[in-house]
């Protein structure tokens, strides 16, 4: 029997044999049966019945992970939380009955939530009663058994001091705020012996701060008296500690500040803007837990905090211009490191004392005195400096004298004959100036250089002519002449500027003709300026007053030499002289320095 191939699904096959016959055979299939015919050309036919159904194929391999997806944006931010709930305490006297047969103090409880700072009706949360006892009068501080009163507690008015009296209590959680414009006094004196923390602003009558807390030992936050302007007197016999900030500001009429048992403040101790204040006094305090500030009080004479050790914040005493010696025995540690500091208006000063004395500079103790640069020593004097009827006044320079006839000298006839002089090296500094102050032979300048930090040594600005002629009296010298200026600017008439004919840059002078120049330079500090003989800035820095007039007749005064502000060199020049002042103008471009 011959073999049959067949192929499906094809609808034809080519080649397929049937029976004994070759040639092309067709595929027909019964859609209703599922069979197929192959018929060929000879008239054969075989039927191919559908094959059995194929196994089921194999699982197909898992794809391939997918690549990871963006990373989601970010959550929007949270709305900002409500603010906390105050607990507030209202005291009231409350009348014999059946609560208190003997009457005594009605204390409600609550928290503010209306945010008005007043406990109302339907606030309340708890109500207690303190009763006096039978036979007591009430008011005595600690009869009606009271310890603590949780929240807070505001004074506005006589009534509301005398229901805390009563009340007996000694410990107020919260805050005792003291706003009570229409008082002149509080009394007695409240059982009170802690407090979280204390306000007391803006009463228009209150003359006294501390008797009526004279059992205070505590505050475990903030003690704030500020804005009170009758108040004459803060003294607080018991207090010892304060946990956060002690602030004492802007009291006008305060005279002084009593704490003779504080040992510790916890942050801030400020004390700042009493016009009258003459004396801040805590003897023991030893501690301050972030800046001292002690400013601002014109009439301050006296800070005594001799037990102090350590103030992990800054030391400021600026702007107490009466007080001249701040003594700090004990100081080891200022803003963490072992060190005394004093502040930029008190340099330190040791004085050979074995003590840490912060004064200003030339304010030294007797048997001492400024040695020029605001140390204080007992003998001698620093570089730059030389012993002048007792003090140490800067070093002066020989200038010895002759005759010059040039038209630089026109506005003095052409022709001018000089004695020999001495004439100071420096100009004038900041230090030497506060010397003077200290002294009483000088006047305080308009700010500028003095008291700011790190100007000791740049040249007193802003002083007048009448000014700059009381130091110089008072070092023993006098204002040159504007001939002796120029003179020793020329050298004797010989050179254009001080160190010859050389124009001008940098290294000779502080100017702005080169790069522009924001205030003074210290003294000394462009020596390629220097005169032959060694005379400093003379050119730049500042201006210097001379003692001559501008002119015949005239009130103003020459000035000499250029300054910080001049662009154009021949400001610099020592013949230059086209700038005059009256003798009560201070500007920032103007000093001077003394001769002999």
């Amino acid at each position: 029997m011959r073999k049959l191939l067949v192929v499906l699904p094809l609808l034809s096959l080519m080649g397929a044999e049937c029976g004994g016959s070759s040639g092309n055979c067709t595929v027909t299939k019964n859609a209703a049966t599922g069979v197929a015919t192959i018929s060929c050309p000879d008239g054969s036919a075989v039927d191919v019945a559908p094959g059995a159904a194929g196994a089921p194929g194999k699982d197909g391999v898992d794809g391939q992970k997918g690549d990871k997806g963006d990373k989601g944006d970010k959550g929007d931010k949270g709305d900002i939380g409500a603010p906390g709930l105050v607990s507030l305490v209202k005291l009231d006297a409350e009348p014999a009955g059946a609560d208190c047969p003997n009457g005594g103090t009605r204390v409600d409880s609550g928290v503010d939530t209306s945010g008005n700072g007043v406990l109302e009706a339907g606030e309340v949360t708890q109500t207690r009663y303190l009763c006096t006892p039978a036979g007591g009068t009430g008011g005595g501080g600690g009869s009606t058994g009271c310890t603590t009163l949780e929240g807070s507690y505001t004074v506005t008015n006589t009534l509301d001091w005398q229901n805390l009296v009563n009340s007996g209590c000694t410990v107020l959680t919260g805050a005792l705020t003291i706003n009570a414009p229409g008082l002149s006094t509080l009394a007695p004196a409240a059982p009170l012996t802690s407090v979280g923390r204390i306000s007391a602003s803006i009463n228009g009558q209150l003359t006294e701060f501390g008797t009526i807390l004279a059992n205070l030992t505590t505050v475990t936050g903030d003690l704030m008296l500020a804005g009170n302007p009758l108040l004459t007197s803060i003294s607080l016999p018991k207090l010892a500690t304060v946990g956060g900030r002690l602030s004492v500001t802007n009291n006008p009429a305060l005279t002084e500040v009593t704490c003779p048992e504080l040992t510790s403040v916890g942050d801030e101790l400020e004390v700042d803007g009493n016009t009258l204040m003459t004396a801040v006094n805590a003897p023991k305090l030893s501690t301050v837990g972030a800046f001292l500030h002690i400013r601002g009080n014109p009439a301050l004479t006296t800070a005594s905090l001799a037990e102090l050790t350590t103030v992990t914040g800054a030391i400021d005493l600026t702007d107490n211009p009466l007080l001249v010696t701040f003594t700090l025995p004990k100081v080891t540690s200022v803003n963490g490191q072992a060190s005394v500091g004093c502040g930029d208006a008190f340099p330190y000063h040791d004085d050979a004392r074995g003590i840490a004395v912060c004064v200003k500079r030339g304010a030294c103790a007797a048997g001492y005195r400024d040695n020029g640069v605001g140390q204080c020593v007992t003998t001698g004097c620093a570089s730059g400096f030389q012993d002048v009827a007792g003090r140490c006044s800067a070093d002066t320079v020989s200038v010895t004298g002759g005759s010059s006839t040039t038209s630089d000298w026109n506005y003095a006839g052409g022709t001018v004959t000089v004695s020999n002089f001495k004439m100071d090296k420096t100009e004038v500094t900041v230090a030497q100036y506060e010397a003077c102050m200290a002294a009483g032979g000088c006047s305080s300048p308009s700010r500028c250089n003095w008291g700011a930090p790190g100007k000791e040594t740049h040249p007193i600005n802003c002083v007048d002519w009448n000014q700059a002629t009381a130091f110089c009296t008072w070092a023993g010298k006098r204002l040159p002449t504007e001939v002796e200026w120029q003179w020793a600017a020329s050298n004797g008439g010989t050179t254009t500027y001080p160190w010859g004919a050389t124009t001008p840059d940098d290294s000779h002078a502080q100017w702005n003709g080169v790069t522009l120049k924001s205030g003074t330079a210290q003294v000394g500090t462009h020596p390629a300026g220097n005169t032959p003989h060694g005379i400093q800035d003379m050119s730049g820095n500042v201006w210097e007053w001379t003692a001559s007039d501008y002119s015949a007749g005239s009130s103003s005064k020459s000035i000499r030499g250029g300054s910080w502000i001049n662009f154009n060199e021949i400001s610099l020049r020592a013949a230059y002289r086209d700038f005059y002042y009256f003798p009560d103008n201070r500007y920032d471009f103007i000093g001077f320095r003394c001769a002999q």
